[in-house]
Parts: structure tokens; sequence; C-alpha cells
């Protein structure tokens, strides 16, 4: 906090007190002396209680493609197990026969949303998680599979430092012929923890292998529904969100123990339309972050510049296209992102699609085995 009042870091510290470490207002010490002890000294206020399996498992799928089914079994296999694993089905059919047989599982909970919007999938399935007073919730793709110690390698970065709202891990890339096609991926080399919006440019992550406290997805008002696959802006739910809870003070890690294997591939025929769609969503996220950030988005707009300049994407996604054409698309989602309107509260883009109201009456609504 180099550069803030004495006055400024109390109020921070004692508002991170409050809303990481189930505080309550009138029990978090306003004396400075008395909070610092209270930090130091408290195991239950630095390093809170935290069950390995309070997890929730969100799932989004369309026409339960091929392959979910060992998608499903890798996850129900972790260990811990999570309490609930959630799939959000958005098929235009609620009965085909894998999804007849995932309503017979007593761990699974089958959410049919005829809507489109991964963003507005997940913030269902979220909701549908909060309402049984899971604490953390999970998420990967229906063409992905997940490591043994997936949901463990989440629940140690989160028990590491009260602070933390996100945690992304690695999504590794299946065996395939790169000359052929693509199937995009994120690495994670090395622990590393975030905090302020300064460092945002170091962080990418994809949404296949990425984990949140719900409490602070509840604060933000769930993922911004203009973002994500099927949504106006087409991709960048995941950027988003990281760049929203950068600004509200939450600090972000990377864990390279958690991995996922995607297999997602995608022919060069259909890659440039991948391409576009990041790029879009990418223009999109960092006009917002100009805009609520100010000043502290400038060295995050500087470092990928920079990477854009001389380095490579930070998510794989194969051959790229030209520097023109990757230009043309996120100037186009920026100038998007410029004119919608931001909701003061959430930072979401408004007019809301959905609100956190309507996903949690639709995750109560539209379940098919609660």
């Amino acid at each position: 906090m180099q550069g803030f009042s004495p006055e400024k870091k109390l109020t921070y510290s004692r508002d991170i007190l409050i809303r990481m470490c189930n505080v309550r207002p009138d029990e978090a010490p306003a004396d400075r002396t008395e909070l610092t002890r209270t930090i130091l000294f408290m195991d239950k206020y630095r390093n809170p209680p935290l069950r390995q399996n309070d997890f929730a498992v969100v799932l989004c799928t369309l026409e339960f493609p091929k392959g979910i089914r060992e998608t499903i079994d890798s996850i129900l296999a972790c260990t811990p197990a999570p309490r609930l694993l959630i799939i959000v089905d958005q098929s235009e059919r609620s009965s085909t026969q894998i999804a007849l047989e995932v309503d017979s599982h007593p761990d699974v909970l089958r959410i049919h949303l005829p809507d489109s919007g991964l963003s507005w999938a997940r913030n269902v399935g979220t909701a549908a998680a909060m309402s049984k007073g899971i604490q953390f919730v999970a998420y990967t793709d229906d063409d992905c599979t997940v490591s043994a110690n997936w949901l463990s390698g989440f629940a140690s970065s989160f028990a590491s430092h009260p602070d933390i709202a996100m945690v992304f891990g690695s999504t590794l890339a299946a065996p395939h012929d790169p000359k052929s096609g693509t199937i995009p991926a994120y690495e994670v080399r090395t622990d590393r923890l975030y905090r302020g919006m300064k460092s945002k440019h170091l962080i990418e992550g994809m949404g296949a292998c990425m984990a949140l406290r719900i409490d602070a997805w509840h604060r933000l008002g769930g993922f911004d529904d203009q973002l994500g696959a099927g949504s106006p802006l087409r991709s960048g739910e995941e950027n988003d969100m990281s760049i929203r809870l950068l600004h509200s003070h939450c600090a972000i890690a990377e864990n390279p123990q958690v991995m996922v294997t995607h297999h997602g591939y995608r022919d060069r025929n259909v890659a440039p339309q991948l391409h576009s769609s990041y790029m879009l969503g990418s223009g999109a996220a960092t006009a917002k972050m100009l805009r609520i950030g100010k000043l502290a988005a400038l060295r995050p707009i500087f470092g990928m510049s920079k990477r854009w300049l001389i380095g490579k994407p930070g998510i794989s996604i194969g051959h790229l296209p030209s520097r023109r054409t990757r230009l043309w698309w996120f100037l186009k989602g920026l100038i998007a992102g410029l004119k919608l309107s931001i909701d003061p509260r959430t930072k979401r883009f408004m007019p809301f699609v959905h609100t956190e109201e309507s996903a949690s009456a639709s995750a109560s609504r539209t379940a098919i085995n609660s």
C-alpha cells in the first residue's frame, strides 16, 4: 500500500478484515495498533478455516457434446470430491440419454436453462451453489478433463491468503496436430499472487480452469453477461471478472499444480472466428479497465502493448492472424466498451442482460433434480 495515507491504510485493512474474514463491522478494531495485533496474532483471521470439500463445480454445456462423460467422471473423481456438481444445460432438448443419467446421480444437480450465454449460465450455476451455503465454486468446460488434485489445489491457494478471491490453473492442450488446427491453452509455470490493477497485464487465465470465492462473486453482481461466449461481445468474461476483483482490492492467485486438459480442437477454418472473438472481448474488457481504473490502468495497458509488439499472447491459440486483423477486432471491442454504460456498484456493463436476482430465481426454478 505504498503511497497510501495512514488513514487510508487503516480503512483498507479494516475493509479486508470485514469482507474476507467474516468479521462483523462492529467487531473490527478501529484503532491502528489493535488492528495490527488482531491481524498478526489471531489465526482465524490470518488463515480462516476452509473445508477442502466446500466446493461446487459449475459445468455449462450445450447439447452434451461427445466427451462430456469423461469431463463429468473426472470431476466426480477429484480428491476431495465436490460437494455438488452443477450442470447448467443450455440444450434445446432436456431429456437426452446423458441428461437422464446425470439426473440420477446424488451429487449432481442439473439446471435446464434454455437461454444462451456462458456468463449467464455460470451466474445461474453459481447462484445455485450459493443457495446451498457453499463457499467456493470451480469452473471448467465440457471439452476438458480435470486432474485428481484439481479442487485440493484450488483449496490450498484460497487458504494461503484470506483476500484471494480468484484462482487460475493451467489449461493444457491435448495432443493434436498444430499444423491443421489448434486447441486454446494457458500454462501457469509458478505460484503467483497478484494485487492491484497494476498487475493485470501479468494475468491472463482461462475460464476452463478457474475458481472463485462465492461472496466475492456476489459482491460484484456475478459475471458480466455482455461478455463471454453467446453474448454480444463474445468472450472475455473471466478477464473482466479479474479486472473487477483487482479493482475492488481482492487478490488473484495462479497455481501450477491445478490443471485441466483441454480437448477442444478447432481446425484452421474455424480458428479465425475464435481469434476474432477473443480480441473483441479483450478490447471491451480493456475499455472497462481504463474507465474504472483510470491512472491505475495505464501500467497494465502499457504492459499489454509491449507484449503485443515484442512478445507472445498469454493464451496460446495457435496460428495467429495478422496484427492488422487482430488490432481491428480489438479496437472494435474497445469502442463498444467505451460506449456502454457501467453500473457504479458492480462495474458490469449496462444495460444488464440478466441480474444476479434473476440468476438466483432461474437456479431454483429450472433445477431438474434438486
